[in-house]
């Protein structure tokens, strides 16, 4: 999925660089593309290098302001809403709990915690799902309920919560 994802980011940033008038867009889309797999750093060298070329080849301030107003809006629309919708679908974590576990992951292992994450939580989850004494893992970074509707609906009688008890059934 990321290499889909991180492919089709290429592409829609070539094409634009391709409208703005950009030499080489093709190429950058490739590079930008190619740089999306290391987290954050690597997206941040793909806006620098189109920036910087087209500081350079063009006279006027619209061209560099266009291809960060671009590579931005990209950036904002798959990293927030795409990419945790996408992988939190296919590997079963939470959109929530793939944020929170790159943070620890960049804290914990620094750089390389940070292109490791999503991988190491998908282990952690995998391990929570058949480690009976890991069971928690699952439910705290899985995307299924934890309790069923039926649970749901009895521990609410026993709080007795009725406006929560109307609302599940």
């Amino acid at each position: 999925m990321q290499v889909l994802v991180n492919a089709a980011f290429g592409s829609l940033f070539g094409f634009g660089l391709y409208y703005i008038g950009v030499p080489n867009p093709a190429l950058w889309g490739v590079v930008a593309g190619l740089l999306r797999i290391v987290p954050y750093l690597g997206t941040m060298v793909a806006a620098a290098l189109p920036i910087a070329l087209s500081l350079a080849a063009f006279e006027s301030w619209l061209p560099p302001l266009l291809v960060f107003l671009l590579f931005a809006g990209l950036e904002l629309v798959i990293a927030n809403f795409v990419e945790p919708w996408l992988y939190g679908v296919h590997t079963g974590i939470s959109s929530l709990a793939l944020l929170v576990a790159a943070i620890f992951w960049t804290v914990l292992w620094g750089p390389a915690g940070l292109i490791l994450s999503t991988p190491l939580t998908v282990c952690v989850v995998v391990l929570g799902r058949y480690v009976p004494q890991f069971c928690f893992l699952h439910i705290l970074l899985g995307d299924e309920e934890a309790l069923g509707a039926e649970a749901q609906l009895y521990q609410r009688l026993l709080a007795m919560d009725q406006p929560e008890v109307y609302a599940i059934t």
